[in-house]
Formats: structure tokens, C-alpha cells, sequence
């Protein structure tokens, strides 16, 4: 028999949760970037490739005061042919990708899509990576590196959160 599980992916969105609360703890940003990660991989693992990753698109599930995982939804946009580069959200899609030699998406795509998701679950709400100064969302707009807000970073952790999001 077949059967189709459904799960409700939460009763908040983790950007209605950003806008409500705040950034989280940091055993909170710990399991929820693990979450975000572990499904990115899983999505890897099985050829699946999102193209959406935003905090809008991940729920928070409530299961009891010590479990809140998070679950991605939304992959309407899963059967888009790869070489479509125009959608997606922008500031979440990887400015990159236009200049790949495939010009179709990938996996590093995804990979981008989670870490400006992770950087602002870590910094706040509407907290997107800039190039130089000003309001610069794309690297193609300016030869500028990228800015990291590092003083917004926890101490204890501001070595390797910078190291991670750079790289990221």
C-alpha cells in the first residue's frame, strides 16, 4: 500500500519567528543550522534541488519546549529547468551562478541559498550579505569584498562565525 505522510511543517515561519523574537540563542542558531544543513544535504543525497532556501521557506516545528526543529517547505520551484537563473528570491540566490560556465543551477546555488539564510538567522531579520558600502546585494555591481557585520557576531564565536561566512 502507498501512503503519503503529511507533517505539519509549523505554525510559524522561521521569518515570522526572526521578526518576533529576535536572533536565537546560540544552542538555538547551533541546532537550527544543523537542521538547515542536514536537509540541504539530504536534498543533495537525492538529486533534489530546492531553489527557494529563505527563512520564509523553513517552519519551525513545535514539538515540546526542547525540540523545535526546522523543516523546509515550499519546492514548487523543484521542477524549474536548471538553466532558468531568474528565479528564486533575490539577496537569496546565488549572484554567481550567471557567471559559471554551466549557467544552469547547482549545488554550490544551494549551498549559497543556506548560508545567506544561516548569516541572517544569526544576525536578524532583513540582515543579508553586502558587497562594499551602501546597499550592495550583488558582487556584480561592484568590485568591493564582501562585508561582514563582525561586530554583530557573539564574541566567543566571532573567529568562526567570519571564517564561515566568508567562505560561505
Amino acid at each position: 500500500r502507498t501512503v503519503l505522510v503529511l507533517q505539519q511543517a509549523g505554525v510559524e515561519s522561521l521569518a515570522m519567528n526572526l521578526r518576533k523574537y529576535g536572533v536565537p540563542t546560540l544552542d538555538l542558531l547551533g541546532r537550527y543550522g544543523e537542521n538547515l544543513l542536514s536537509a540541504v544535504a539530504t536534498l543533495e543525497h537525492h538529486g533534489v534541488v530546492h531553489r527557494d532556501i529563505k527563512p520564509d521557506n523553513i517552519g519551525i516545528h513545535s514539538l515540546n519546549k526542547q525540540q523545535n526543529p526546522l523543516i523546509l517547505y515550499d519546492f514548487s520551484l523543484t521542477s524549474a529547468p536548471l538553466d532558468n537563473l531568474r528565479i528564486g528570491t533575490p539577496g537569496y540566490t546565488d549572484p554567481f551562478l550567471p557567471n559559471r560556465k554551466s549557467r544552469k543551477w547547482d549545488l554550490a546555488a544551494e549551498r549559497y541559498s543556506a548560508g545567506v539564510t544561516l548569516y541572517e538567522m544569526t544576525l536578524g531579520e532583513n540582515q543579508l550579505p553586502q558587497w562594499g558600502e551602501g546597499d550592495v546585494a550583488n558582487p556584480d555591481a561592484t568590485k568591493d569584498e564582501l562585508v561582514i557585520d563582525e561586530e554583530k557576531f557573539k564574541p566567543s564565536v566571532r573567529e568562526g562565525l567570519v571564517s564561515f561566512f566568508k567562505k560561505s
